[in-house]
């Protein structure tokens, strides 16, 4: 190999790598959460645990909410379970 074909070769896996660290970046940003929050959407912890099940809380319950650009406290006054379906 001469000088300009091992140059060539160097930029286009470092150019490959490039293509490759930007679509890793694109992914790592859909699942971030804090872009979900400036979407709208909250994220519910309590005791700093994140609540994925309504069964998990109970009335009286102190729960964070987190929006974008900050955190709700709240205390749950009531909680209603939804049938399976709806």
């Amino acid at each position: 190999y001469d000088d300009k074909r091992i140059s060539k070769l160097i930029l286009n896996y470092v150019n490959n790598c490039h293509v490759k660290i930007d679509n890793m970046i694109e992914k790592l940003e859909v699942l971030n959460p804090l872009n979900s929050l400036k979407r709208g959407y909250a994220i519910i912890k309590k005791d700093d645990i994140a609540i994925t099940d309504i069964s998990k809380l109970k009335k009286g319950d102190t729960i964070n909410i987190d929006v974008n650009k900050g955190v709700i406290t709240s205390t749950i006054d009531s909680i209603n379970i939804l049938k399976e379906g709806k």
